[in-house]
């Protein structure tokens, strides 16, 4: 095999080699938008479910409040009736 036949078959399996590498940079840039769009769509998710987690306990807190207000309201109601009467 002479060494102009050599050059050539490097330079083919270079420009493959070569051809490899940029199809690995496209997948790999391509891969990292995905994963950045998942990435955002995840914390989407992470927010609404913060918030769903949130009305139950704002719920509670509120039935708490108007209870704690009707039983002050009573003893005070009684307490009133008792000294008017």
């Amino acid at each position: 095999m002479d060494i102009e036949t050599r050059i050539n078959r490097l330079e083919e399996r270079f420009e493959k080699i070569n051809q490899r590498v940029l199809d690995i940079e496209v997948s790999v840039a391509l891969a990292d938008d995905r994963y950045n769009r998942i990435l955002t769509e995840l914390e989407k998710v992470k927010e609404s479910l913060e918030k769903l987690t949130e009305q139950p306990s704002q719920r509670w807190d509120k039935a708490v409040a108007a209870t704690i207000t009707a039983i002050i309201g009573g003893v005070v109601g009684m307490f009133i009736s008792k000294i008017g009467g």
